[in-house]
């Protein structure tokens, strides 16, 4: 049971090391391609809907739900 103890923070102890690497900058093309996705993001335009009523069915829904379990 010691071993498995000893063990398993060796393997917690190395998993840290990763966590915390240096950053290394982006190369030109990861770059490029971020941009164009960001720029392809910015100009959508989606018509923007009222949800308030699909939420409130959900909320009403679930409220009968746990009124009848009951």
């Amino acid at each position: 049971m010691k071993e498995i103890g000893i063990l398993v923070v060796f393997l917690l102890a190395g998993g840290i090391y990763p966590a915390f690497a240096d950053y290394v900058e982006p190369t030109a093309q990861e770059q490029q391609l971020y941009n164009r996705l960001l720029a392809d993001f910015t100009k959508l335009s989606v018509q923007k809907t009222d949800v308030s009523k699909v939420l409130e069915s959900f909320s009403a829904s679930h409220h009968n739900i746990i009124s009848v379990r009951f």
